[in-house]
């Protein structure tokens, strides 16, 4: 338990067993509620379609979110993984945008002791290489 029913974000955990262990909880919080699964690079629509499914058909939850960080050169626009350099110029201006606390912000604009702190706390429920494989 940390400020909330969700398995702490630095727990290594499958996607499915997240899913499945926060479930139940959505009914009890009739104050609202959320869950939230972390990807580790840029799902296709199969992959968010395939979680959606899992989540909404094969368990009781009631409200979803996929977390993933978008990253992008400031200079030319070319969408990014894990590069801090731009293949296509070189530029070492990379911005990267999650979501911490509910809201999608700039990473720069991180504190480093909170939400910066919980940002590189965070494991992926997933790993690069079965993403695209999951099926429920």
């Amino acid at each position: 338990y940390t400020n909330s029913y969700h398995i702490p974000v630095e727990y290594k955990i499958s996607l499915q067993d997240k899913i499945n262990i926060e479930a139940p909880y959505h009914a009890l919080c009739n104050g609202g509620h959320i869950s939230y699964v972390e990807l580790d690079d840029y799902p296709t629509a199969e992959v968010v379609e395939n979680i959606v499914t899992y989540a909404f058909t094969q368990t009781d939850m009631g409200y979803l979110g996929i977390n993933f960080e978008i990253r992008y050169c400031k200079n030319c626009g070319t969408q990014l993984h894990e590069e801090n350099e731009c293949p296509k110029c070189g530029s070492r201006d990379i911005q990267g945008i999650s979501r911490v606390t509910g809201y999608l912000s700039l990473e720069e604009r991180f504190d480093p002791n909170s939400k910066g702190a919980e940002k590189a706390d965070r494991r992926a429920h997933n790993t690069k290489e079965h993403a695209h494989n999951y099926k429920n």
